[in-house]
Order: structure tokens, then C-alpha cells, then sequence
């Protein structure tokens, strides 16, 4: 089972789901295709729904973004009496009246297309007691939408699963009317539930399990290997350890191995290696393994590198082609290496014979600030000006 929280309006993903912000079609069909896949591998999927407020928050800040601005009185729990006044059960400033007929015809509809369009499994339903209040907040007995969730021939074949509870004090645990359809979660179960699965889905702990003064023994787990620190890394460049077996270097209990991202993207490439399963396949080494990011051939491949704010573009020694190695590309071909540990790519030269440009960039960016900032007159804008001018000084002063 997954348990998703994924915000969206009603009848579909948030437009920031989609692959780089590509819109609410993209982010549909890609929820869709996810659906697919986890049902593949067995994976019910439970959706986290939220039908008990919206984002209009309160009558402080009265925005009209969804509801308020078409009927009020329709949507929202209010104060009969003012007829102004939301009522606030859910914690977030308003609670949407699920009991209306409106609105529940409009409930029902997302959890059908949710269903018939996406093959949602189920639903787990966020402070499930609002939906059992009237249009004053009054607690029902049989609430007609609970009913109708529980009767409906589109969700009879659905997991429908209630947080029974509310921020009004409405506690329905163990008495959650159900009409033999629905389930309850209380809170220790579902938070103990969302923490071990976070637990277990954990790529890496690091525990220490002894110190001395200022030394520490510690066990780091990964997804290939369990290494006891401190530890011995040696340094297998392009998948092997020169003049040693893996056989061998099991033997002496080495318990990691440093790969260098450069390299093997160079030769073989990263594609050819995630084809064959992997940087561990195809050096067949079952225990953990590190990658560096390549920023040390900023160094050691100068004569070779034009590096850039963008990153660095390396002059092959092998063909003499280009190779640009950005942060991002770096982190991408690691991921397709598949090591345990991964680097993030940085500027390592030694920054000493660049004062003079260190400084330049630093004045650069002081004046760039400055521009911005002196549009801003208040005088905390300038005190944080004249600080940060400080901290560039002494930054550019370090590395001289």
C-alpha cells in the first residue's frame, strides 16, 4: 500500500507536480502513469484527501479563490445567526459544508473521478469528523454524505479509510458512524505508520556507537553495505582496484571502494553502465561504493578545463571532445552509476592565485546588490547592506 499526499483541486494534480512545472495536463498524465507503475509492482496507492476546508482561509483574510466568491452560504459552515461569521473546525479558517447537497454531489464527484480516471485504490480522509457536521456545526447522526461514500456503487470497491476527528473537539475514535464500509485510523497509527515507512525507505543512517574524547566509532548504513567508521576508502578510479581483486580486497575486510565520476562517465559512460545494472554489476562489488563528483580534475585536468559559472568543460584526453560537467550532471550520472554515496560537484582549486579575480567578483556582486537595495529606503535594508558589504571584504581577504 502507498499512501499519497498529494494536493490538487478537486479533479486533478496541482500544476507543480508536472516535470518542470509543465502544467495540469502533464501533471495528470504523469500521475497517471505513476498509478500505473506502483500498480505493477502491487503497490495499491490510498489517496490523502482533504475535503474539510479550502484555501480561503478566514474572515480576516477573505481571499476568493475557490468558493467564497460563488455562494458562502452554500460552501461554508457559518454562524446562522450573522450569516458572516465562518466557522472554523478544521484549523485552517473555514470548513467547507460537506453536508449541503451541493457540495456533496461535488464531493462525490472527485472521489468518482478519482477512481474512474486515475484507479485511485482508496482514500483516507483528513479530519473526517467535519464531514459529519451540519450546517452549523452541529454533529449528525447519520451524516448523508458519510452514507453516500458508503453506498455508492463507483467507491464500493474502494478503501475509504476516516481520520475520525477534528479541530472542534468533534472525537468520533471507535464510534465513527460507518455503514459497514468505512475504516478509522486513529493518530498513533497513522503517524507510526508514515514514520516507519519513512524509516525503512531511508537510504542512509549514520549511528554513532562509541566515542574517546574527540575520536567516535560509528556504524553507517547503506543500501549496499553496513560500513563500521573510521574506515580505509581505497581508490578504484574506473571500477577496479589496480593490482588487487574484489575477492582480495574482501579478505582485508575493505568495506568501500571510491569511484571518480569523470572518469567513468568518460569511459565507459554512465549510460552503458546503468544498462548493465549498475556500477556494483559491473564491477562486481557487493559492498558500498563512493563516487566523487569530478571536481578534483578541476585541478588535476586544468590544463584541460574551462570552468565557468555554469560549470566546467573538459577537453577529453582520450578524443580531444568537450565534455561539460555541470553540478546537475554530475549528480545525474552518479544516479545512473547507482553508488551509495554520492558528491556534490564543487570548485576546489586552490584559490590563492585567483585573488585578484575573487576580489573583482565580489565587487561585482556588492554593486549588483547595491542597485536593488537602494530601491528599498527603509533603514533596515540598509544596515543589512553595509553588513553583507563587511562580509564580502573579509570573504574576498581570506583567500588573498
Amino acid at each position: 500500500m502507498g499512501l499519497f499526499n498529494v494536493k490538487f483541486f478537486f479533479f486533478f494534480p496541482m500544476s507543480r507536480y508536472g516535470s518542470r512545472g509543465a502544467g495540469p495536463f502533464v501533471a495528470s498524465q504523469e500521475f497517471k502513469q505513476m498509478v500505473k507503475a506502483l500498480h505493477g509492482a502491487g503497490i495499491e496507492v490510498i489517496l490523502d484527501v482533504v475535503y474539510n476546508h479550502t484555501n480561503e482561509a478566514d474572515d480576516n483574510h477573505p481571499y476568493t479563490t475557490s468558493f467564497r466568491g460563488i455562494d458562502n452560504k452554500v460552501y461554508y459552515m457559518m454562524d446562522l445567526q450573522s450569516n458572516v461569521q465562518l466557522l472554523n473546525f478544521s484549523g485552517c479558517g473555514n470548513t467547507l459544508n460537506c453536508n449541503h447537497p451541493v457540495v456533496m454531489e461535488l464531493i462525490l464527484d472527485s472521489l468518482r473521478h478519482w477512481v474512474e480516471e486515475y484507479h485511485i485504490d482508496g482514500f483516507r480522509f483528513d479530519l473526517a469528523s467535519v464531514l459529519c457536521r451540519g450546517p452549523d456545526g452541529t454533529p449528525l447522526n447519520a451524516p448523508p454524505l458519510i452514507k453516500a461514500i458508503a453506498e455508492d456503487v463507483i467507491l464500493s470497491r474502494c478503501k475509504i479509510i476516516a481520520e475520525p476527528w477534528d479541530c472542534g473537539g468533534l472525537y468520533l475514535v471507535g464510534n465513527f458512524p460507518n455503514w459497514d464500509r468505512w475504516a478509522e485510523w486513529n493518530g498513533k497509527y497513522h503517524f507510526m505508520t508514515k514514520f516507519e515507512y519513512i524509516l525503512l525507505e531511508m537510504a542512509l543512517s549514520f549511528e554513532i556507537i562509541a566515542r574517546f574524547n574527540r575520536a567516535r566509532a560509528a556504524r553507517l548504513t547503506l543500501p549496499h553495505f553496513t560500513c563500521q567508521t573510521p574506515l580505509f576508502m581505497p581508490v578504484g578510479t574506473q571500477g577496479t582496484i589496480k593490482g588487487l581483486t574484489n575477492s582480495q580486497l574482501e579478505e582485508i575486510d575493505c568495506q568501500i571502494i571510491l569511484g571518480n565520476t569523470y572518469h567513468l562517465a568518460l569511459r565507459p559512460g554512465a549510460e552503458l553502465i546503468d544498462e548493465l545494472g549498475g556500477l556494483h554489476k559491473f564491477m562486481n562489488w557487493k559492498r558500498a561504493l563512493l563516487t566523487d563528483s569530478g571536481g578534483f580534475q578541476m585541478v588535476s585536468l586544468l590544463h584541460l578545463a574551462d570552468i565557468t559559472e555554469d560549470g566546467v568543460t573538459f577537453q577529453s584526453p582520450v578524443d580531444g571532445k568537450p565534455m561539460l560537467l555541470t553540478p546537475e550532471e554530475s549528480i545525474r550520472i552518479q544516479n545512473k552509476i547507482g553508488a551509495d554515496i554520492i558528491m556534490a560537484l564543487d570548485d576546489v582549486r586552490r584559490p590563492r592565485p585567483l585573488a585578484q579575480e575573487l576580489r573583482r567578483l565580489c565587487t561585482e556582486l556588492f554593486v549588483g546588490l547595491t542597485d536593488v537595495l537602494l530601491l528599498i529606503k527603509d533603514q533596515m535594508s540598509k544596515t543589512y547592506l553595509v553588513l553583507f558589504k563587511e562580509e564580502l571584504i573579509q570573504f574576498s581577504e581570506i583567500y588573498v
